[in-house]
């Protein structure tokens, strides 16, 4: 999608660049335009002041002309149409973001929780209740409780571990509802800018 992005910010410049470079080029036209003048002007050193006056204005004029067009006219439109091309690509780079905060969120599931940082996964256990945790632990493997529990304090943890200890059964409705009710949590907490969905996106790579 970047790559996109850049192609098509390279095509819709390509006109600012144009007028750009023809508003840098236009004050050394002036120059030679004037020196054009005043070459004219002193192959007629043996007129009149005034016929030479009127040759040397000319010349003047050229080098105000190419100024003028380099700065009032042709540079002013260059910089607008960079303008208008900008909040274009700003639109795209936003839709960019949603998409790839809509395809995280789609990604995520209870699984992805040992891809959380600590402190994320810290962040969550201060949101959801311990009855949600346990609910949502039954039926996981001791390697996946601890990758989990390992970031909670430890009067929870301990709590926690003798739940699941008891081996008490939980009907999988009510435990899939946990595992969903932990995942919006998290969720929440990344809409929130609270937290980061960085390994759950690694996983989907």
């Amino acid at each position: 999608m970047d790559e996109e992005i850049e192609t098509l910010a390279h095509d819709r410049f390509k006109p600012a660049h144009a007028f750009q470079a023809a508003a840098d080029g236009l004050p050394a036209l002036g120059i030679v335009a004037a020196v054009l003048g005043i070459i004219h002007a002193m192959g007629a050193l043996d007129q009149s002041p005034e016929a030479l006056g009127g040759l040397i204005g000319a010349a003047l004029v050229g080098t105000f002309a190419g100024i003028f067009l380099a700065y009032a006219v042709v540079g002013p439109i260059a910089q607008k149409m960079k303008g208008v091309r900008q909040k274009q690509l700003r639109l795209f780079t936003l839709v960019k973001q949603s998409l790839l905060a809509a395809i995280k969120t789609m990604l995520f599931t209870f699984n992805d929780l040992p891809r959380l940082s600590e402190r994320a996964r810290a962040l969550l256990f201060d949101r959801a209740s311990i009855d949600v945790v346990v609910m949502a632990l039954r039926g996981t493997d001791a390697d996946f409780r601890n990758a989990i529990l390992s970031s909670m304090p430890s009067r929870g943890r301990r709590l926690v571990e003798g739940e699941l200890a008891s081996g008490a059964a939980a009907p999988p409705r009510e435990v899939a509802k946990a595992r969903k009710a932990i995942a919006d949590i998290v969720l929440g907490m990344a809409a929130r800018n609270e937290i980061e969905l960085g390994g759950a996106r690694e996983a989907a790579a």
